[in-house]
């Protein structure tokens, strides 16, 4: 059987988010006989693992005759399935949607995100003119929100149900993925709606001494305020300093555009023991930190917080509407701590209390590394391969 994917960008082990993910299915597959290719819609300069597949190439669905190269590519290619990583764009769907009705294929979107991200208000922010249009909206959405919550759903359900009828199945990342769009879009059609967590993508095979982890609390997170409210973890880490924990530090790992609002705002506020150390590979940092916060306001499953576990640092996180999936990951005052959305006190309250106590956090790591193997590929693939052979 011959599978293509399509994703964002040049699939690579070392790219992040759904790129490695679907370089660790791609691997698993081919250990198991699966023929595998992709396809990617931006070039990157990291192409490393590109090896690993049977072709590699760039491709444009707007492009003229984009429906009839890749027809021809998938007949000269005996391609079976089509796995569509990049379920975000309406026109990239409806093409595949096309290819689908023309061509004896299977077609399989996979949904990387949580499907009430937009609903939630936390995830409104904006830094834009006053006059803008994109403040405008924000006004319209955080002032008018009822009116916006109303158009929001009846547009999803629209979104889902044409998704269900073109594709042979859609794939979420958790089951509360599935119990969203049935509560509040109201989507009943859900026989050809399935689940499958996120593997992890590094070796599990790692010499971790819990006892020599360094007193870091890391962030590993993509610098963008509007997704990922690093600047409450900011907030949180503000508060922390009238306890004065000597020789703790606050490590970001990550770029983006809010780079700058970040170091200003640590510069205006003087928080302290703050480094940023930009887009690194992160398992360094998993396996030397020994507590990890997130403050997400909404998330498909969070893998940071499972490679975090992984490599024994504890995980902290903040639930909401649009991310209910962190309730399959974090086992709440086992493993980690699942904090309720904005309540920044509580939050301070338990980050307090797994620096100060050094045999809860130990246990709390230790406990995290052995429920990590639950999301070992081994055991992801075994449902993929369910759903190609049916």
């Amino acid at each position: 059987m011959n599978i293509l994917f399509y994703v964002t960008c040049t699939p690579s082990p070392e790219n992040g988010g759904v790129e490695r993910v679907t370089y660790t299915l791609s691997k698993e597959l081919k250990k198991r006989g699966y023929g595998c290719s992709c396809a990617y819609l931006y070039e990157v300069s990291n192409r490393s693992g590109v090896e690993l597949y049977d072709s590699v190439f760039q491709f444009d669905y707007t492009q003229e005759r984009a429906e009839e190269k890749m027809i021809d590519y998938l007949l000269d290619n005996h391609i079976d399935i089509i796995v569509n990583q990049f379920a975000t764009i309406d026109t990239l769907s409806d093409f595949f949607y096309g290819i689908r009705q023309k061509m004896n294929i299977r077609l399989i979107t996979c949904y990387h995100f949580d499907p009430m991200a937009g609903y939630c208000k936390d995830t409104f922010f904006v830094r834009t003119p006053f006059f803008s249009k994109q403040h405008l909206v924000f006004l319209f959405k955080r002032y008018l929100y009822f009116i916006y919550k109303y158009l929001f759903c009846y547009i999803r359900k629209k979104r889902f149900l044409r998704a269900i009828k073109g594709n042979d199945k859609l794939v979420f990342l958790s089951q509360s993925h599935i119990d969203s769009i049935v509560k509040y879009y109201h989507v009943k059609e859900v026989d050809t709606i399935d689940y499958i967590p996120n593997p992890l993508s590094f070796n599990l095979n790692l010499d971790i001494d819990l006892k020599e982890k360094k007193k870091s609390v890391l962030i590993v997170s993509r610098l963008k305020e509007e997704q990922k409210k690093v600047g409450t973890s900011l907030e949180i880490w503000k508060k922390l300093e009238e306890y004065g924990y000597e020789g703790w530090s606050l490590d970001i790992v990550g770029y983006g555009d809010d780079l700058d609002f970040y170091l200003d705002m640590v510069r205006r506020e003087d928080i302290k023991n703050v480094h940023f150390y930009g887009h690194q590979n992160p398992v360094d940092f998993y396996r030397n930190s020994s507590i990890l916060i997130m403050t997400s306001p909404s998330e498909g499953l969070g893998m940071t917080l499972i490679e975090a576990k992984q490599m024994g640092c504890v995980p902290m996180a903040m639930s909401s509407i649009a991310f209910t999936s962190v309730q399959d990951i974090i086992n709440d005052g086992k493993d980690g701590y699942i904090i309720a959305s904005n309540d920044i006190n509580q939050y301070v309250k338990k980050l307090r209390q797994l620096i100060g106590d050094n045999s809860l956090r130990l246990a709390m790591a230790q406990r995290g590394i052995e429920d990590s193997q639950r999301f070992l590929p081994e055991a992801i693939i075994k449902k993929w391969t369910k759903v190609f052979e049916k």
